[in-house]
């Protein structure tokens, strides 16, 4: 309950009372931490788990797996790994996703490569995690095969494929892909999901089709940063600076505080057009 509430210090301290801990009270601890950010504190709890002779199960390992992909801890990741396939559950397909993520997250696409081809059965989690994978590492058109490569399996993609999917189009520059990604969303009524219109704006701006990008942020009933920081962008780097500046006064209308993407941006709008005054 603590940990679920993110009160982690009540929750260890409750933790560290207990004369006598079980699987129960690692799997309630570990979570708490991870799901909250504080990895190192979830890898010393592992440790402790394991100095106890208490067998980790479904739940401790992708849970932990998750830590050390928070950290990129790839040391860490490859001795974990080890233990999984000590414990013989490397061929779980949940286990086996979450090992594909952390050798992702951590840069190591390779290993990556080699735990996903073993995998005994290949679900839409794997395969998404290996496409989302190659695009946040950069690899467009290999996540691109990979998205043909599942669809030829007959495996229907979710939310997270698409993210992947449509990033790697905008990596490649393939605009016609996007459109057609764009089609499928819509199919699956995701095209009023916050994260997946957002990755839908990103794809269209820097893909130069800045129709299509406001189209799909003027649909948003509800906007944050990342729509804004994804729009603005599109439409300074395609030097139309005036809508930017448009989209940047209505972001602050709506009290949604500009970052570190934000400000050189809307300043460099400023910059192609001259305008001393909106920059002061």
């Amino acid at each position: 309950m603590y940990a679920k509430c993110g009160a982690l210090n009540e929750a260890r301290h409750v933790f560290d009372l207990l004369s006598s801990k079980d699987g129960v009270s690692y799997n309630s601890m570990i979570p708490g931490y991870v799901q909250n950010e504080h990895s190192l504190p979830a890898l010393d709890i592992y440790s402790s788990m394991r100095c106890r002779g208490i067998r980790p199960n479904k739940v401790t390992f992708p849970t932990i797996l998750k830590a050390c992909s928070n950290i990129r801890a790839l040391i860490e990741g490859r001795l974990l790994h080890m233990e999984i396939i000590r414990d013989g559950m490397h061929l779980d397909e949940v286990v086996g996703s979450a090992i594909i993520d952390m050798y992702l997250k951590c840069g190591s696409l390779l290993d990556a490569d080699t735990v996903f081809e073993d995998l005994a059965i290949k679900d839409v989690v794997s395969w998404s995690a290996m496409i989302r994978g190659y695009a946040d590492q950069g690899h467009g058109q290999k996540a691109l095969n990979l998205y043909s490569d599942m669809l030829s399996e007959d495996i229907c993609p979710n939310k997270l494929t698409f993210l992947g999917v449509l990033k790697a189009c905008w990596l490649v520059g393939n605009l016609r892909q996007g459109l057609y990604m764009h089609s499928e969303v819509v199919s699956q009524s995701l095209d009023s999901d916050l994260v997946v219109a957002n990755t839908l704006i990103g794809m269209y701006a820097k893909c130069g089709a800045l129709n299509e990008a406001r189209h799909v942020f003027d649909l948003l009933s509800s906007k944050d940063g990342v729509s804004y920081n994804s729009m603005i962008p599109g439409y300074v780097q395609n030097e139309h600076s005036l809508p930017a500046l448009d989209i940047y006064s209505s972001m602050r209308c709506r009290g949604i505080r500009p970052n570190k993407v934000t400000f050189p941006t809307i300043l460099k709008a400023c910059s192609n057009i001259r305008a001393l005054i909106e920059a002061r």
